[in-house]
């Protein structure tokens, strides 16, 4: 990898120490890192301009791009990530429209080859507004029917195919899905994501994480509610509801027996 991306207290002396480190390194090694390419972002409360930047030979930027997505010191930006990655997706339904006709088989191509150009970005974004997700969706959906529109209950699209259905993808299910599982790993995770959410937890008289897997869905709502943080916001509120759902289909199995 040639990238390398650090998150500092915002001070002179902090970015002062890590050029030192990596002279270090590369007086060691002879691997060094062109600072003429390097640019300091400052995120969080700290957005302002850098008033010490000029001492320093690295130059300051709002945004950034790292691994395709598009980062700024004002988080209204990260919804430029999603008109990109809209059209990374039409594109890769032109390339396999032309190769996959059954919808079973275009079915699989969608999980197993259009969906992965989600997954990394459902880790690092909030979820799209709904607009965005349903608009997706009837791409999607016109994809698996060979560019013809289907009459079918969502229902019956999504559910799996050993049941009768045609194990369609929920798109906002599966990226909100994919930050539930981050946040059952962020329990124990040193990141900075799972850092944030530790302090906003903390800031509101939560002190762990372990709490929020051990209470009801009615009480992960309300705690959601108070979060400031969009990504964590998100999470919470589907992990509310994904149980709810969870406990509705206990209860109905114990009414059954």
């Amino acid at each position: 990898a040639d990238d390398l991306t650090l998150i500092l207290p915002s001070s002179k002396q902090s970015i002062k120490n890590v050029i030192k480190i990596l002279r270090d390194i590369k007086n060691i090694s002879g691997l060094g890192v062109n600072i003429k390419k390097t640019a300091i972002c400052n995120i969080g409360i700290n957005t302002g301009d850098i008033a010490y930047a000029d001492d320093l030979e690295i130059g300051v930027e709002t945004h950034f791009v790292l691994l395709g997505i598009k980062f700024s010191n004002n988080s209204a930006y990260c919804d430029q990530n999603f008109f990109h990655l809209k059209d990374v997706i039409l594109e890769s339904i032109k390339y396999w429209g032309k190769r996959i006709f059954s919808v079973i088989g275009r079915s699989f191509v969608l999980k197993c080859f259009i969906l992965s150009l989600v997954t990394h970005r459902a880790l690092g974004l909030p979820c799209p507004d709904d607009a965005w997700l349903k608009s997706l969706q009837k791409e999607l959906n016109f994809f698996t029917f060979n560019n013809r529109s289907c009459s079918i209950k969502s229902e019956q699209l999504t559910l799996l195919i050993a049941k009768g259905g045609f194990g369609i993808t929920n798109v906002r299910n599966f990226w909100l899905g994919l930050k539930i599982k981050l946040l059952l790993k962020s329990r124990f995770a040193p990141d900075i994501y799972a850092t944030l959410l530790r302090d906003e937890l903390s800031y509101i008289c939560h002190d762990s994480l372990e709490y929020l897997t051990h209470t009801s869905p009615h009480v992960i709502g309300k705690i959601a509610s108070k979060l400031n943080n969009k990504f964590w916001k998100q999470s919470l509120c589907h992990w509310a509801d994904l149980l709810t759902g969870l406990y509705a289909i206990t209860k109905l199995s114990l009414i059954h027996i």
